[in-house]
């Protein structure tokens, strides 16, 4: 009876530690990332030298319009504020990019959400509900390769 209660006491305190093992990133580089990251976001939001364009679209989670920021020598979108109306709701979302590819998601005037090494994190470095990196990438998904084919037609 004692050794089937120790085995029980075991398995829940390992279950925990197991999970917490396979952090996604390790810390150091998270808050050398998340540095390098937000210099990035301060300088994309004072830039005044970009170039702009609003377009209007929709996705999976419903219509949209979308105010983009980008560099047109360079090829490359640094900035894209999206706005989502649905039936029941409106919220918005800031995505800055970094050689096209998402570094930060500023979601809803909320929260913040990394881009490290292709996994999304939360500001502490932890790993975010599914459903909510499944809902950023789907908005970057259905709408990235069509704002970047109308901002940088072929010529």
């Amino acid at each position: 009876m004692l050794a089937r209660f120790f085995t029980i006491i075991l398995i829940t305190a390992s279950v925990p530690a197991l999970a917490q093992r396979t952090a996604p990133v390790n810390p150091v580089q998270f808050v050398q990332h998340k540095t390098g990251i937000d210099s990035l976001v301060q300088i994309a939001d004072t830039l005044s030298f970009a170039e702009h364009a609003v377009f209007n679209g929709k996705a999976r989670q419903g219509r949209y319009r979308v105010e983009c920021f980008y560099s047109t020598p360079h090829k490359e979108i640094i900035r894209a504020n999206y706005l989502i109306i649905t039936d029941s709701l409106n919220y918005s979302r800031t995505y800055y990019f970094k050689g096209n590819k998402v570094v930060k998601i500023y979601d809803n005037n909320a929260a913040n959400y990394y881009s490290v090494e292709d996994k999304i994190l939360t500001e502490q470095g932890s790993t975010p509900a599914p459903a909510t990196s499944k809902i950023f990438a789907d908005l970057i998904a259905d709408t990235f390769q069509g704002l970047y084919a109308a901002l940088f037609p072929n010529k």
